[in-house]
């Protein structure tokens, strides 16, 4: 064979092995999976432990998640953070779904994590508060549109009170605290730490009402129905990391403490006296259909939406994520397990 030839033949095997060598990394890259990173907005809750533990035992990046956690002084911030597309996911109390549930229907329920109650009213004995009925005409402040809201409007009828008795102040979890430091409120409605928070700001002058049975405790994972058609595998890794993290939680609580309270830097003994009786687990019930429903009763007394029907929160519950990870948690009744 001509020399010539030759080397014209052992160049042209060259250039087709790199084009071929081109055209597979190009389809490799295009078969990796393009999101791998969840953005979620959390808070300075306990409720929210399973998800720091998460984030730093490494159980997310063990399920393949890079998840980049943010916080917020309440539920309702974080879910307004969904709204505006800045986070995947968002945790929240029910209410503010409730809320928004009358206006729209483009996001989803993913999960319930269910713990103990946390929420309480607590005021200043200086104001001459010993019981419920002397809140009449002081100072109260609450975060609206929150659960605390919702806990202050229950706690009231069951005293044969209305809001409209108070005076109220609305402030996030924050304010209400340096509020109560600063004798501008003579009460608060709200939730941990902020409960405990205030409490040790007034020192001995602090007088607590609790009422656990007033809220149900419904902690919700909410993503958007875009994110959730569009990456539905990553939801399923998701929930089966904080399935994990649940497990560890309620088998190693001193650990999870520690994990917490560093994670979101709140204070260790405050977390620890409502970390310690909580056990944790994950569950989409009938319980939740009811919490939501009851809520949305209570808006709509007062006139919130009241043109409106209650809406179907069936349709607004995607159970196929957690009934993959636990099935016998899954006890809503839905004809298609994927919506």
């Amino acid at each position: 064979m001509n020399k010539k030839i030759y080397w014209i033949i052992i160049l042209l095997v060259l250039i087709g092995a790199g084009i071929y060598t081109v055209i597979s990394f190009s389809g490799e890259e295009c078969q990796k999976p393009t999101v791998n990173e969840l953005k979620y907005a959390s808070g300075p809750i306990v409720i929210e432990t399973p998800v720091h533990v998460a984030l730093e035992k490494g159980i997310f990046s063990s399920h393949g998640l890079e998840v980049f956690v943010e916080l917020n002084p309440d539920g309702k911030t974080s879910l307004d953070r969904l709204f505006k597309d800045s986070v995947d996911i968002a945790a929240v109390m029910a209410t503010p779904v409730v809320y928004n549930s009358f206006s729209r229907k483009d996001f989803r329920i993913i999960a319930k994590t269910e713990h103990g109650s946390f929420h309480s009213m607590v005021a200043n004995k200086k104001s001459g508060i010993r019981k419920p009925s002397d809140l009449a005409g002081k100072k109260v402040g609450v975060t609206k549109g929150t659960s605390g809201e919702y806990f202050m409007n229950s706690f009231l009828i069951s005293h044969n009170m209305l809001p409209s008795d108070l005076k109220l102040h609305y402030l996030k979890g924050p304010a209400l605290v340096k509020s109560m430091k600063e004798n501008r409120l003579d009460a608060i409605f709200s939730w941990e730490p902020y409960i405990s928070y205030a409490e040790r700001e007034l020192k001995g002058n602090a007088i607590s009402f609790p009422s656990p049975q007033l809220v149900q405790p419904s902690w919700l994972m909410v993503t958007m129905s875009s994110f959730l058609d569009g990456h539905p595998e990553l939801i399923t890794r998701f929930i089966k990391s904080l399935s994990k993290a649940i497990d560890f939680v309620n088998t190693n609580k001193q650990q999870s403490l520690d994990i917490h309270t560093n994670f979101v830097g709140i204070d260790r003994e405050v977390a620890k006296s409502v970390l310690m009786d909580m056990r944790f687990n994950l569950s989409l019930d009938q319980e939740l259909i009811l919490d939501l429903e009851n809520q949305a009763r209570w808006l709509k007394r007062l006139d919130y939406a009241e043109e409106q029907p209650i809406p179907d929160y069936l349709e607004l519950i995607h159970t196929g994520a957690l009934n993959e990870v636990r099935p016998h948690q899954v006890t809503i009744i839905k004809t298609n397990t994927g919506l």
